[in-house]
């Protein structure tokens, strides 16, 4: 079985020739990405987003949202050292900083 997107939800598949379970995302029209789903730990909905927390094989926990993959364990580094570290190197020598947006607190996490 495979967990895959069709019309906007996720769905399940069978898929004969591969065991266990996996994420599939539509990033345009003709690239998908498709990784071994390891784990649900949040699956939730909002009258605003759809909100998921994956496990996946490659990135590990993974936030979705809205059927599209925001950030991972594996390289949420790398997106937020390129929000915090030009600003910071701009001012040079910053007390105090505003955040606007930030909910997933890897901006406050010194980047």
């Amino acid at each position: 079985l495979g967990l895959v997107k069709q019309s906007g939800k996720m769905s399940l598949e069978s898929e004969e020739r591969k065991n266990g379970f996996f994420y599939e995302e539509v990033v345009t029209d003709d690239l998908y990405l498709k990784m071994e789903l390891k784990g649900i730990g949040f699956n939730g909905e909002s009258k605003f987003q759809r909100l998921q927390i994956i496990e996946s094989g490659p990135f590990g926990k993974t936030l979705v949202i809205d059927d599209h993959t925001q950030s991972s364990a594996l390289d949420e580094h790398t997106y937020h050292e390129s929000l915090v570290h030009p600003a910071m190197l701009a001012h040079g020598s910053p007390k105090t900083v505003f955040i606007g947006g930030g909910g997933g607190g890897g901006a406050a996490g010194g980047g």
